[in-house]
């Protein structure tokens, strides 16, 4: 299944740089958290990447809906926006805490909420 492969790609290269995440955070997200406010400009080109990770888990959404793989009645356009919030919240949780164990915990019920979308013929 390509779409858990993605995703598992990340969460073990997340994973892999957990030291990194739980000091520092996402680089990305932490930009958006401190310059969007105060630079029009920066906020659109942080935006560009959120989007862009955003389309892309839509897309492999929308091509596992169409291989059976993911469930139809699953909003893939809201299900991918959830993910990359998930996901980037699970960093947050790791950062702020300095938790390995909150990480982990946060990243296993992202998981969960992906394994929720398969079919029932993928489990």
């Amino acid at each position: 299944d390509a779409l858990k492969e993605i995703l598992s790609d990340v969460v073990h290269d997340t994973c892999g740089c957990e030291g990194h995440l739980l000091a520092l955070g996402c680089p990305v997200n932490n930009l958006a958290q401190e310059m969007a406010p105060i630079d029009e400009g920066f906020r659109k080109r942080l935006e560009e990447i959120f989007t862009d990770w955003r389309d892309t888990i839509e897309r492999a959404l929308r091509r596992g809906q169409e291989s059976g793989r993911v469930r139809a009645n699953i909003n893939v356009r809201e299900a991918a926006l959830f993910i990359v919030a998930a996901y980037e919240g699970c960093i947050s949780l790791g950062k702020s805490s300095h938790s390995a164990g909150v990480f982990k915990q946060s990243l296993n019920g992202l998981a969960d909420y992906l394994d929720s979308l398969r079919t029932d013929t993928t489990k």
